[in-house]
């Protein structure tokens, strides 16, 4: 073999290891920035993870204070029924739906319509469901 072929061959082969160490090393720092977005994205996601648990938590604690105030308000509705435009229960059972003398008739009856001074429908008092991870469960039972 001739120095010239040598030279080359020896090129060659000098060639094919110095791309198994570019490739070695390409590698290496490819694995070391997937490691690191990886790293990045779990503490993201945790960061979100905890955000979401204590928005969940505010609306767990704010639908329960509604809840209580919705209860504490159909109390004090319950209590304050004395009016003279109720209707007065018979001793048979019957409702009394005579006119009262300022010529309105009344009704016993709870009404599930709109407040016609509002517009709008009555509060629902139910508490949402959660499962045992704590994640929202929807019942298509309870109309909500």
């Amino acid at each position: 073999m001739s120095e010239k072929e040598q030279g080359s061959l020896e090129k060659v082969l000098l060639a094919g290891v110095g791309a198994i160490v570019k490739t070695a090393e390409t590698a290496v720092e490819l694995l070391e920035d997937l490691v690191k977005k990886g790293e990045q994205f779990f503490e993201h996601g945790k960061a979100v993870n905890e955000e979401l648990k204590h928005k969940r938590k505010e609306h767990k604690k704010q639908d329960e204070t509604e809840a209580g105030e919705a209860v504490q308000s159909e109390e004090a509705e319950e209590t304050g029924a004395t009016e003279p435009d109720m209707g007065s229960e018979e001793p048979d059972g019957e409702v009394d739906t005579e006119p009262e003398p300022d010529g309105e008739a009344t009704a016993a009856t709870e009404s599930t319509a709109p407040d016609e001074e509002t517009n709008t429908a009555p509060k629902s008092t139910a508490k949402p469901d959660y499962n045992n991870n704590n994640e929202l469960v929807y019942d298509s039972t309870k109309g909500g």
